[in-house]
């Protein structure tokens, strides 16, 4: 609990926007709304929402075990 209580906002906000861009969304859309009454709405929320480049994720390398671990 104690990391969590020095998280600020401006935390937050320094880790989602680097990642926060129409080119690394994705929308899902359910109900009874037709395709074009979609990207209507898609193009007055999100018309001027421009890409940019997105951060590469580099996961560290996964070792592979010599021999089995059996865990008790």
């Amino acid at each position: 609990m104690e990391t969590l209580d020095t998280i600020t906002r401006q935390d937050l906000a320094d880790f989602t926007v680097p990642y926060f861009a129409p080119n690394n969304t994705i929308v899902s859309v359910v109900g009874d709304i037709s395709r074009d009454e979609l990207i209507q709405l898609l193009g007055r929320y999100f018309g001027d929402w421009q890409q940019k480049k997105i951060p590469e994720n580099v996961l560290p390398a996964i070792g592979q075990k010599k021999s089995p671990t059996v865990i008790k």
